[in-house]
């Protein structure tokens, strides 16, 4: 309902193409930080779980109530190259979660920022499809499925797009 206040119009192209109980990877533009997320787990139908920042999760309250909304700490050389050891845990979290048949959302250019030229791809996206298809065994069940956020500005009042992409399914 919030949401349905704060944007003026909100359109979903493709949400049919997401197959319930499936495991998959969704890939998307991140141009508006957490909110990029929020829409998404709203309109898309089923739970999703992402890869957040790790260095908000510093707090052990922060931390209890993120990953309770879905939030999994990653780790960058940016927030110091100390923490890049916790990763593994990440991506085998990650991996748990597709092959219990979760979506994992992936924001590939690491980061977010208001624009609507797309940044080069970060590794991550790929780490876990990778590792989730090949070492689980679960290419025959995992699909990555690309998901495309559009905001006509950032603010009260703006026009929501979410497009899903087709989807590409790793085991053919």
């Amino acid at each position: 309902m919030t949401f349905r206040i704060f944007f003026r119009k909100i359109d979903v192209l493709g949400a049919e193409k997401l197959q319930h109980g499936k495991p998959a990877i969704l890939i998307a533009n991140h141009p508006a930080s957490f909110l990029d997320a929020m829409v998404l787990a709203v309109f898309l139908g089923r739970p999703i779980h992402f890869y957040v920042r790790g260095d908000i999760f510093s707090h052990p309250i922060v931390y209890y109530i993120l990953t309770k909304l879905h939030m999994i700490p990653i780790f960058s050389r940016e927030h110091g190259t100390g923490n890049l050891s916790k990763n593994k845990a990440t991506f085998d979290r990650g991996r748990k979660l597709l092959s219990a048949g979760n979506l994992l959302l992936i924001f590939p250019e690491g980061f977010s920022r208001q624009s609507k030229q797309v940044e080069p791809f970060k590794k991550g996206a790929a780490r876990v499809a990778l590792q989730t298809a090949f070492d689980d065994g679960k290419a025959d069940q995992l699909c990555i499925q690309t998901v495309a956020l559009n905001y006509s500005h950032h603010g009260l009042g703006a026009n929501l797009f979410i497009r899903v992409g087709d989807t590409l399914e790793l085991g053919q």
